[in-house]
């Protein structure tokens, strides 16, 4: 009989999981770290985009509670980033904005602008 993590399957799989890890890194890379909602409203903007409706959810978006529970599951999320994600935004100057720009250009160059 196979075994099972203890407690409550996941609500997404974890390709998804990856994905959310992922938009978190990449946003804290370009000196936009999210904070606790905005990781929420990610999350319920996704489930929208999907057509996926979560009763568990309150309004389809994640609680702060079901943010920390998928914190503290293994990621490649490094302990910094998980402060980050709980600490107002950073500064931000020209040179980010810039540089945020240039990785977005590149990151949505063959992505069709219906799409975006």
């Amino acid at each position: 009989m196979p075994s099972r993590p203890p407690g409550a399957p996941t609500k997404f799989s974890s390709e998804e999981e990856a994905l959310f890890v992922d938009c978190i890194l990449r946003l804290s890379e370009y000196g936009f770290p999210l904070t606790v909602f905005d990781l929420r409203i990610v999350i319920r903007t996704y489930l929208k985009t999907i057509g996926r409706r979560d009763s568990k959810f309150k309004d389809n978006c994640p609680g702060t509670e079901w943010v920390s529970s998928f914190l503290k599951r293994p990621t490649n999320i490094k302990h910094n980033n998980k402060t980050n994600i709980n600490r107002s935004r950073v500064a931000i100057d020209k040179a980010t904005i810039t540089t945020y720009i240039e990785n977005l250009k590149e990151a949505v160059r063959e992505i069709p602008p219906e799409n975006i």
